[in-house]
């Protein structure tokens, strides 16, 4: 519900800072007044909006909330088919690829595949990837053990070239700082 209040405020604060000057610098000093009054409202609904956020954040960490990205080395000639996710043996995640769909990863980026939550204790992790390096099959994976009481809350797979060089890749399971 308040996020709803805080969107039409906002709506209201924006649209009234749309008009053209020659409104908004009225002769009238009512009119300034309220063109101020509004302004400082919108800022401190942008403020409680933002605070909500971090408040939603803070709440999502304290219940086991784990997010997971993938991220690819940009020099890997991998074409990823399918990464799966397990905690404890049970699936997680099962995401295929789309032809295409890595390209934003080797540019740098890091796709979240992940947003759910795990309960209290020990888990062990296991991400493995399915593809194709330079037109051969690959499969790969990594784990991770997530200790009872474990503070990372941000989890990252990373692919990257392995140290023995050619054709071989290291899979990192870890959590992300």
């Amino acid at each position: 519900m308040a996020k709803f209040l805080l969107f039409f405020i906002v709506l209201a604060a924006q649209s009234l800072a749309a008009q053209p000057p020659a409104q908004a610098a009225g002769a009238d000093p009512a009119f300034a007044r309220l063109g101020h009054a509004l302004g400082t409202l919108r800022q401190e609904a942008l403020e409680l909006e933002r605070d909500l956020l971090l408040l939603e954040a803070r709440q999502r960490q304290a219940a086991g909330h784990y997010p997971f990205y993938v991220t690819l080395a940009a020099d890997i000639p991998l074409t990823l088919e399918n990464l799966r996710l397990d905690a404890d043996g049970m699936t997680l995640i099962d995401h295929e690829y789309a032809p295409g769909e890595e390209a934003a990863l080797r540019q740098g980026g890091a796709q979240r595949l992940h947003d759910g939550e795990l309960p209290p204790g020990g888990h062990t992790l296991r991400a493995t990837v399915v593809g194709r390096l330079a037109d051969a099959p690959f499969r790969g994976s990594a784990a991770l053990k997530l200790a009872d009481g474990a503070t990372a809350r941000v989890l990252r797979l990373r692919i990257e070239q392995s140290e023995e060089g050619g054709n071989a890749l290291r899979l990192v399971l870890e959590p992300w700082q």
